[in-house]
């Protein structure tokens, strides 16, 4: 148990944030009381949080990528890099080449194990996901347009 300076209400340990700074290996202040104070900051000051968002990701873009690849997925810019080779710079469902993407291609994983999958255009990543990767939907939903597909009426 440890007291938060801001509210003075005692809480678990868990409703800390670790900090290794700190003599107790956690931060001062609850999660609770932290997430208060970030979200009026935040409010008060929107434009300026934004804009050096902004510009910290347009000195940084490759660096920011690969952050986000390393958390997200486990994996870095050169293994992405390698996949886009690997799979010919197109969608591995509908084989859409990334230079007709809005977006490019997105890193598709099993959302049970974690594991990347492939690469896949922006429409086959969320049809994938809306269908919560049960094969038995997407059976059905081909079913469904085979009963109503209009050219074989």
């Amino acid at each position: 148990m440890k007291e938060c300076k801001k509210c003075s209400i005692e809480k678990p340990l868990i409703a800390f944030s670790k900090d290794k700074r700190q003599e107790s290996g956690y931060f001062y202040y609850c999660k609770e009381c932290c997430a208060a104070k970030d979200k009026a900051k935040y409010a008060k000051n929107t434009a300026e949080i934004c804009e050096k968002a902004k510009t910290h990701y347009a000195k940084n873009r490759k660096k920011v990528r690969n952050q986000h690849l390393q958390k997200m997925y486990g994996i870095d810019t050169a293994i992405y890099e390698g996949m886009r080779e690997q799979q010919l710079f197109s969608c591995l469902i509908c084989k859409e080449h990334e230079d007709t993407l809005k977006r490019g291609l997105f890193v598709d994983h099993c959302h049970t194990t974690g594991k990347v999958r492939g690469l896949l255009c922006q429409p086959c990543n969320f049809l994938l996901g809306m269908a919560r990767d049960d094969r038995s939907v997407l059976k059905q939903a081909i079913k469904y347009l085979d009963q109503h597909n209009e050219r074989t009426l």
